[in-house]
Order: structure tokens, then C-alpha cells, then sequence
């Protein structure tokens, strides 16, 4: 999921409506694993890249949700 949704942040450079897509991609891959970490007790230093990457996904979403009506299929 994660090669998918970067791979969709690529395309987003080309066509700004992907970058929606793959930032909730991300975001939510980011969310599960942030849950997979609590619950197997990971030290916070093992969970922080997760972290970083579902808050990344978050903020890009928000910057480029209205964009998402563009995407292909949406219309």
C-alpha cells in the first residue's frame, strides 16, 4: 500500500488530483500502523517514521482534498 500511494504522490506531479488520492492512502496505511505499533508495545523510537508518514499523509490530504473531485472516475 505504501508503493501504491507514493507511486500515486508521483503521478500527483504531473496531475495535482492523485495527490489526494495517494496522500489517503497513506494516511490511513500510517493510522493502521500506528495501531499495529501500540499494540505490539513498540518503543516510541520504531513507531516515530510511521507516525511521520500517517501525519504527512494527513496534511497533504487536507492541502488537496478539493482537487479530489478531478480525479479520474469522480466526474
Amino acid at each position: 500500500m505504501e508503493f501504491v500511494g507514493a507511486a500515486a504522490l508521483i503521478i500527483g506531479y504531473w496531475d495535482a488530483s492523485w495527490v489526494a488520492v495517494g496522500a489517503i492512502i497513506l494516511g490511513i496505511t500510517g493510522i493502521g500502523g500506528i495501531m499495529t505499533h501500540l499494540r505490539a508495545k513498540d518503543s516510541f523510537k520504531d513507531t516515530f517514521m510511521i507516525i511521520l508518514l500517517a501525519i504527512i499523509g494527513i496534511v497533504l490530504f487536507a492541502l488537496h482534498a478539493s482537487e479530489l473531485s478531478d480525479f479520474p472516475g469522480f466526474n
